[in-house]
């Protein structure tokens, strides 16, 4: 067949494929295969023909020849037909395009009916193809974190999120998308002709023996564009992830902490967090339960830290609760907490006492760390260093705060760390009465004897009792925590032992001063609440007579009330009278 005139020039086939761009034109016809040419030839046509309606959206771009083909086919032309229609407008000045071969719009056609019915060799031999190849295979394996300002990709063999840079989350996607080239669609291509066979085996060449063409692929990735067929996700935020509060995944499963059942990890689950050991229900811990019974031997008391440790493992703040583990040296508080931090992995964390310290570093960027942990351990808090007070409330309270990723975005979070101090020395604190009825103090005052030490010597082999402990019986001290969040849901905390309230009390009212401020004021922090100095002493002095303690000079009790970080004025007005007083506080009701 000629062309009109005789002007046919050869048409040099570069490319083949699918040009998915084009939304509408592909919801209409499927896959269309791509070949170089102008598009103005068949838009000339369709107007010729009355033809107005768009092609494409309307983003200023004009619709490939290959979909003229394809539409004139459906609509029902001969290929003959299609032929002339495509051929019959002379050249414009200046075009330097190619008219087509008749052979070349029988390839097109010929594809276009392998392509229709081949999922696995629908994208075109070139970057974008590599492209939709990633999306097709790859979707749901990977999205954009806006918050962290990278990317997460989801590990079908671990099971499991994780979070790094575009390259490092999708290359191994890539990589598997190359692997597979062959075994997905060599058969697809089988039975092209020659230059579509051609097209295909320099295209998988390039792919397997160069990077150029992954890191090209990589370049198209833009957080902000949906893929061209829906399948690639919307950019999550940092809250979507790990989100269920009452599960614990293991390494073989995810763990119903209410009900104790294993089921199959899922990827909408979301986990990005993981235990490194097995789940093992029949699993026991005897030796765990003997150092308890040694270091707590009041059977109350190891009843409440099991059920204060199974809400620990959980991810709800509703006790709203910290604890302080006091005691001597050697008595086993710090194993207690090591071994409960080192059980639960990644949802331990130990968070930098700079952060906590009253005047610290509240950057938003030192918060990161704290999202989604369950438990926050902090061992040994330097002696006569004052806690930030306020940071202890929101955690304890799991209220709300802000967080920044390095070179990311400000977000919000809410805390769910439950906060727990073990050290020899009592920790400074300012307290108000708010803080009074969140703080726990479990005493630890049996330090190990010689013959208990040489037990446990030779129990470990010289080993750390702590590590021997997560080397042996890891998995019954989950179960052990699994136990004591299912008394927690049915009973809640309960009662304090005895002996926890006592030392509570005593951490409380240590000092007199400090006991006569946190009973009869209430730190309001409003500069509108304010009381003269000598009217707090009146009223301190009043107390100390009614129960038989011998009080303080004025000056003295300023001091102390000021070391509790109530705010003191040289002078404050207060009807007409203006004299040094206390701002912030008001008497309690």
């Amino acid at each position: 067949m000629t062309a009109p005139n005789g002007e046919v020039e050869e048409f040099q086939f570069t490319a083949l494929g699918t040009f998915e761009d084009h939304h509408d034109a592909v919801d209409k016809y499927g896959p269309v295969p791509y070949l170089p040419g102008s598009p103005r030839v068949y838009e000339e046509w369709r107007k010729s023909h009355g033809i107005n309606e768009p092609l494409v959206p309307d983003d200023g771009s004009l619709p490939d020849v290959g979909y003229a083909v394809v539409e004139l086919d459906a609509k029902g032309f001969s290929r003959e037909e299609i032929f002339w229609a495509l051929h019959k407008h002379p050249k414009e000045p200046g075009y330097k395009g190619s008219y087509f071969l008749w052979d070349d719009i029988n390839t097109i056609l010929d594809l276009h009916a392998i392509l229709k019915n081949s999922p696995g060799a629908r994208y075109s031999f070139d970057v974008p193809g590599m492209y939709s190849r990633l999306i097709y295979q790859h979707g749901d394996d990977f999205c954009y974190v806006k918050e962290r300002n990278s990317w997460a990709s989801y590990s079908p063999r671990e099971q499991v999120w994780s979070f790094g840079k575009a390259q490092e989350v999708v290359r191994h996607h890539l990589v598997d998308v190359v692997h597979n080239l062959a075994l997905r669609e060599d058969r697809e291509f089988g039975t092209a002709n020659e230059k579509i066979q051609g097209a295909w085996q320099g295209f998988k060449r390039r792919a397997n023996s160069s990077n150029a063409l992954i890191n090209s692929t990589l370049e198209r990735l833009d957080p902000n564009t949906p893929s061209v067929d829906g399948k690639y996700p919307n950019a999550l935020s940092v809250k979507d992830f790990d989100s269920a509060t009452d599960v614990l995944p293991f390494a073989n499963g995810l763990v119903c902490m209410g009900t104790g059942e294993i089921r199959h990890y899922e990827r909408d689950d979301k986990i990005s967090k993981k235990l490194s050991f097995e789940y093992a229900p029949e699993a026991e811990c005897p030796e765990w339960e003997a150092f308890l019974e040694r270091a707590q031997p009041d059977p109350e008391v190891r009843k409440y830290i099991q059920r204060v440790a199974g809400y620990s493992a959980q991810a709800l703040t509703s006790e709203k609760l910290f604890w302080v583990h006091e005691g001597v040296a050697d008595a086993g508080k710090s194993t207690f907490v090591e071994v409960l931090s080192n059980t639960l992995g990644p949802f331990a964390h130990t968070p930098d006492k700079g952060l906590l310290q009253a005047a610290g570093d509240e950057r938003p960027e030192k918060k990161p760390n704290l999202v989604g942990r369950r438990m926050l351990i902090v061992d040994e808090w330097p002696s006569g260093t004052r806690l930030n007070m306020a940071l202890v409330k929101l955690i304890s309270a799991g209220g709300k705060d802000n967080a920044r990723h390095l070179y990311g975005l400000d977000f919000e979070f809410t805390h769910t760390g439950k906060l727990h101090f073990a050290t020899n020395v009592p920790i400074r604190l300012e307290l108000d009465s708010g803080l009074m009825r969140r703080l726990v103090v479990i005493p630890w005052t049996r330090p190990a004897s010689a013959s208990q030490r040489a037990a446990a010597a030779e129990l470990t082999g010289g080993m750390d009792l702590g590590s021997w402990f997560i080397n042996n019986e890891r998995s019954g001290i989950a179960n052990w925590l699994i136990r004591g969040y299912q008394d927690w849901r049915k009973y809640g905390l309960g009662d304090r032992p005895e002996v926890v309230a006592e030392a509570t009390d005593r951490y409380l009212h240590n000092d007199p001063v400090q006991s006569y401020f946190l009973t009869h004021w209430e730190r309001t922090n409003d500069p509108a609440d304010k009381v003269f100095t000598s009217d707090v002493y009146d009223h301190y002095v009043k107390v100390c007579q009614e129960t038989g303690q011998e009080p303080v000079s004025d000056r003295e009790l300023t001091k102390k009330l000021k070391g509790l970080q109530v705010e003191h004025k040289r002078a404050i007005r207060i009807g007409d009278v203006n004299r040094a007083g206390f701002v912030g506080i008001r008497p309690q009701e």
